[in-house]
């Protein structure tokens, strides 16, 4: 696991724009699937490349690691705040999850999506993730959710927030080549410092146990 520390969430944000601008943009026209996530920093991010003049190769394919069960209107849904980003960048292949279906549907189809992405056979080379000050990872929050999700792509789960909340599975999370924490914030600390040292002990740690290659970007300042 590498660790990098910036000076300022400034920073942080500054490369993780040019991460994702690199991902987009190779002139690469060879499909590639890249992973987003919510929070702060990552729509800090989103929002500077919306602003761009570039367009994404045509064979950039995007998924969420996780949303809340809720219209994709509300600013609750990740995807949702995420839109205009790809929409300015052209991106065609999207996979969202379905909030008009009940939640186990949303979760299976979601899970399908997932499986129909991997038979394409197409290069997984990115995924961007943010830690909670609880240690969670995508929208796994605890052991017993990630012991459940063994065997799936995706699952629903009850969120400590009381959303639902619709999650890729640690056997999906682990098939990305390369996985990037963005992390901020004096409150995280902790939990940096578990999933670097002591991982087993926190839900992060578990559900990549069998990650490829993980990254953890952390600013001190929120």
């Amino acid at each position: 696991m590498e660790y990098k520390e910036f000076e300022s969430k400034d920073a942080l944000e500054l490369a993780g724009y040019t991460l994702l601008k690199e991902a987009f943009c190779q002139g690469d026209p060879s499909p590639r699937a890249i992973m987003l996530t919510g929070g702060n920093t990552p729509f800090g991010v989103y929002k500077a490349l919306s602003l761009e003049k570039i367009k994404a190769d045509p064979g950039v394919h995007v998924y969420v690691s996780d949303e809340r069960y809720v219209p994709l209107e509300t600013g609750d849904s990740n995807y949702g705040r995420m839109r205009g980003m790809l929409d300015s960048l052209g991106v065609r292949h999207r996979y969202v999850v379905d909030s008009a279906v009940p939640p186990a549907i949303a979760a299976s189809r979601y899970a399908n999506d997932m499986s129909q992405l991997l038979g394409k056979q197409i290069s997984l080379p990115l995924g961007i993730l943010g830690l909670g000050a609880d240690g969670h990872v995508a929208a796994l929050f605890t052991r017993e959710q990630i012991v459940r999700s063994r065997g799936q792509l995706a699952v629903a789960v009850d969120r400590p927030d009381g959303m639902v909340g619709i999650s890729l599975a640690p056997e999906m999370l682990c098939k990305v080549e390369r996985l990037v924490f963005w992390v901020c914030g004096e409150g995280k600390e902790n939990a940096v410092d578990s999933l670097l040292h002591r991982p087993q002990d926190i839900p992060a740690g578990l559900a990549l146990a069998d990650a490829r290659h993980v990254e953890v970007w952390y600013s001190p300042q929120g």
